[in-house]
């Protein structure tokens, strides 16, 4: 460890859980430099950015090692150690550790101590399909044999038995690695090229999924390579605009989850994927459907407490909760429920995967923007804006560097409309996103940066006109599936509220309740008996979760509608 820098950034990545056991851990230590080292660490942590000629004055102020680049080496390998006897109560270090202890026992000729350690290990490694480590446990094992078997004849068959395991795990093994080769070839892929956008670029996806020397079957990377396949699939069929197969997506995906025993959180995952593709469609009456049967299904439970539930599930799900709202321009409620969001965001701060964090940031940006609370707004779209690695969710991204000139005309920022106008455009053309809606976005927002205000109106309706031509373009379809710039400028058109006019642009929801569409449903396996609802209900019917509720009426949103 010879760079300061990444010392820096491994004392900033420790859990406050692990900062504390290591400070008490050299605390109560008779070294003298010990605490030397230890007011290293301190100094390191109390940076916010790494600055080396600051650190050393600070070291300076207190008590100086020595010797700087062998308190740099002495701090490493004291972290390291501190997180293994940290971590070391976990399933794979326990396991490891014992296999470590018996091989010591083993040279020191305790043999039948030695395979005692062995045993317990593969108690732990059987429990948590540990194959690797399994795996080195059987070969030690079966070098302990002529050692512990006296009986010529147990000796054959222990043999014999040992053997076979291995064979087994050796098998098992090299299935597993080349299962995760695919999974981990489309991530690169996705990573490099992004989202498949034509039937060339999703066939390289299926060529890895299809490769010759695999065979479809049940185990578990497979099956996380096939469900991964599916998601990007279906992505690529919704910004083609082809609908039933995106749907034949979602339902291929379920029939993964049910053809294998996997966990109960991918069925937790295929219901929540569900629920995104029904709000992508601008299909709330099926997004309350699946959720009064999920609510019914689970019953009082805390979803929380759920097995298989994890942070991430319980982020997605609130966030789909606030873009149901929203999509129906009740932006008041969608910002109620905000505060619960960012709770499920900082519980799992360090689990949320970028993707997720990202459309965290923008529907906080949306909640705010309906509400018209745009100072707010615009500090979510900067986090967006100004985050790398958003990328990840590239239609998020380049729509949000769309959405700060939005920003910027709501709050009569037009001395800066024309440069953001102008590095917006180079923006989205160096990505490949310069398409006809925000073309005719960027031109508009050129237009008011030198319009005087009689003649702003006429500019919108002009724009206006131009995305009415382009009614039921797939690109424009996706776009319109994160903000809904129509209404934008139906509103500054009848100078009314975004939210008024995002409730004047649903369908008729009268008409929706009492002739719902039918809907085939999937069997799928949950903890609980599937009970189905008798008919969609809206939103201010639905039974709530208490959380939910409890929010809403803490800030006096109405949870029943008037006159009930």
């Amino acid at each position: 460890m010879t760079d300061t820098s990444d010392l820096f950034d491994i004392v900033k990545a420790l859990s406050k859980s692990e900062k504390r056991y290591f400070k008490l851990q050299h605390a109560r230590g008779d070294n003298e430099d010990a605490h030397k080292y230890l007011a290293l660490f301190n100094t390191l942590d109390g940076m916010e950015r790494y600055d080396k000629e600051a650190l050393l004055e600070r070291l300076q102020r207190k008590e100086p090692p020595k010797n700087f680049r062998q308190a740099k080496y002495y701090l490493f390998n004291a972290i390291t150690k501190s997180l293994n006897q940290f971590h070391g109560s976990k399933p794979w270090p326990r396991a490891y550790l014992l296999n470590l202890s018996a091989r010591i026992l083993k040279q020191k000729g305790l043999h039948r101590q030695s395979d005692a350690l062995l045993t317990r290990a593969r108690q732990i490694t059987k429990r948590h399909n540990l194959t690797l480590v399994d795996l080195m446990i059987l070969l030690q094992q079966s070098s302990l044999l002529e050692f512990t078997e006296k009986d010529p004849d147990k000796y054959l068959q222990r043999v014999e038995t040992v053997t076979d395991e291995i064979r087994t795990q050796t098998q098992a093994l090299k299935t597993f690695v080349d299962y995760q080769t695919i999974y981990d070839r489309m991530q690169a892929l996705l990573r490099v090229k992004g989202e498949p956008r034509t039937e060339e670029e999703l066939a390289a996806f299926r060529a890895l999924f299809d490769d010759p020397a695999m065979s479809s079957g049940e185990h578990k990377s497979y099956c996380n390579a096939e469900l991964f396949y599916h998601q990007i699939r279906r992505i690529y069929h919704m910004a083609a605009g082809k609908i039933e197969l995106a749907i034949e997506d979602c339902r291929n995906f379920r029939a993964v989850v049910q053809r294998v025993p996997l966990p109960v959180k991918f069925d937790y995952m295929a219901m929540i994927m569900l629920c995104q593709f029904y709000l992508d469609q601008g299909d709330v009456t099926a997004f309350q459907l699946e959720m009064n049967t999920f609510t019914t299904e689970i019953g009082e439970v805390d979803r929380t407490k759920l097995e298989g539930w994890d942070p991430e599930m319980e982020l997605l799900l609130q966030i789909c909760w606030i873009r149901a709202r929203a999509s129906e321009g009740r932006f008041d409620e969608a910002c109620a429920l905000l505060p619960p969001l960012r709770d499920a965001r900082q519980t799992g701060k360090g689990k949320i995967s970028l993707t997720n964090a990202v459309l965290h940031d923008f529907i906080n940006f949306y909640a705010l923007f309906g509400n018209e609370r745009f100072d707010e707004a615009f500090s979510w779209l900067r986090r967006i804006c100004d985050n790398k690695s958003a990328e990840f969710r590239s239609d998020i991204y380049y729509t949000a560097h769309l959405l700060t000139l939005i920003v910027h005309y709501e709050l009569g920022n037009l001395d800066t409309l024309e440069y953001s106008v102008r590095t917006t455009r180079n923006l989205l053309a160096a990505g490949k996103r310069l398409y006809a809606l925000e073309i005719a976005m960027l031109d508009l927002f050129k237009a008011l940066s030198v319009s005087s205000p009689h003649e702003r109106p006429g500019l919108f309706r002009r724009a206006h006109a131009r995305l009415e031509e382009l009614e039921g373009h797939p690109l424009k379809s996706r776009l319109m599936s994160s903000f809904d710039f129509t209404a934008w400028l139906e509103a500054k058109i009848q100078r009314r509220r975004f939210a008024d006019m995002v409730v004047r642009r649903q369908p008729d929801s009268a008409k929706a309740e009492s002739q719902p569409p039918e809907k085939t449903r999937q069997p799928v396996r949950r903890p609980a008996p599937l009970h189905e609802a008798s008919s969609p209900r809206p939103l201010h019917q639905r039974s709530l979760a208490p959380q939910e509720r409890a929010v809403l009426e803490d800030h006096h949103v109405p949870t029943q509608p008037a006159g009930s």
